[in-house]
């Protein structure tokens, strides 16, 4: 039988399924989100990789779009959720930074209220109902519609060399340049990664341009 993660239907092993999904919530409820995910032959770790949190950083959401149709279930090992646009209304409204439904960053939200703003709902549910039920997670960024960046990946150092290398290898892995964020200011711990890292979550930010 197929199990699930929070709102997200994920398919038997050996499988992969897209579709749609929304949040338990009488805000979030208007909109549904697409998704990916694909199950591997063999059981593992547990991926998510998102994108399009700021909604005109189009590489990004091209690139989870693109991987999210070619990737197959027999290269995987373990589970990968792909949600390739986190900022729905942003998108159609060819928003720069901001959610147009209450004019907030939706990455200095978190973790969120659940009787919040439009951003901090979604922030409380993307957290709560799927990204604490992974083990690993990646958010895709790129340069905005104003914006003219060097790629990296960026990541909230923890102190534990392990962890810290591994974050630091999949940058390599990534062919960017790998940037521990040691020091702390404070917009920082209202974005995603920041809050993964207090939850155990290993999580990279990758801006590819």
């Amino acid at each position: 039988m197929a199990s699930r993660i929070g709102p997200i239907l994920l398919p038997e092993p050996g499988h992969k399924q897209s579709g749609y999904f929304t949040f338990d919530d009488p805000l979030l409820g208007e909109y549904q989100w697409p998704y990916f995910a694909v199950v591997g032959p063999e059981p593992g770790l547990t991926f998510l990789l998102t994108a399009g949190i700021h909604a005109a950083e189009y590489t990004g959401t091209l690139a989870a779009l693109r991987l999210g149709q070619h990737v197959q279930p027999e290269h995987v090992r373990g589970t990968i959720i792909i949600i390739p646009l986190l900022n729905r209304p942003g998108f159609f409204e060819r928003s720069i930074y901001t959610n147009p439904e209450d004019g907030q960053n939706l990455n200095r939200a978190f973790p969120g209220k659940v009787d919040g703003t439009w951003s901090e709902r979604f922030a409380h549910h993307l957290l709560n109902d799927v990204v604490v039920h992974v083990d690993r997670a990646m958010d895709l960024h790129a340069g905005d519609m104003v914006e003219d960046l060097e790629p990296f990946l960026g990541y909230f150092a923890t102190g534990d060399r392990k962890i810290d290398d591994s974050l630091a290898a999949s940058g390599r892995a990534c062919c960017t340049v790998p940037r521990p964020n040691r020091a702390c200011q404070p917009s920082w711990p209202s974005r995603a990664a920041a809050v993964c890292r207090s939850k155990g979550i290993s999580s990279v930010t990758w801006t590819a341009c």
